[in-house]
């Protein structure tokens, strides 16, 4: 997770970078874990918030989606 306020700016490249890496791992280690599954607060059934803020948790998803088809053995 990444913890701040996004609202007003998104974040760095190296926080967006380390956040891919991080969900990446997780989904590697976790069975039946996959990137459609990766959702911000907002998205949480019932919840009303402004987090993600700026992030754009849909590239997120395809980010980390392209890393783990990367990984994949040809």
């Amino acid at each position: 997770c990444l913890i701040g306020d996004y609202r007003a700016s998104e974040p760095d490249a190296r926080l967006r970078r380390r956040l891919i890496e991080l969900c990446v791992v997780l989904i590697e280690q976790v069975p039946g874990l996959r990137p459609d599954a990766i959702i911000g607060h907002d998205e949480v059934p019932g919840k009303s918030t402004d987090c993600p803020g700026r992030i754009d948790v849909r590239a997120l998803r395809a980010a980390v989606a392209a890393e783990l088809a990367a990984r994949m053995p040809r």
